[in-house]
């Protein structure tokens, strides 16, 4: 599947939100990690948020 030039500019704003928020996400759970008080659900769900960004991530940039 060819991509357009017009089609890399419009998803690359995107990607670049979608890179920043993996890694705020990877940020968070390397703190809460360090917080005794948080809950190992807590830090799953944010886990699997992670994950659902970067498989989005991979989809889009077209990498497995």
């Amino acid at each position: 599947m060819a991509v357009t030039l017009a089609n890399k500019t419009v998803k690359q704003p995107h990607l670049e939100n979608l890179r920043n928020r993996h890694q705020a996400l990877s940020n968070k759970i390397e703190k809460e990690y360090r917080n005794l008080a948080c809950s190992d659900i807590y830090i799953r769900q944010l886990k699997v948020e992670k994950l659902k960004l970067k498989e989005e991530i991979q989809n889009i940039s077209g990498t497995a």
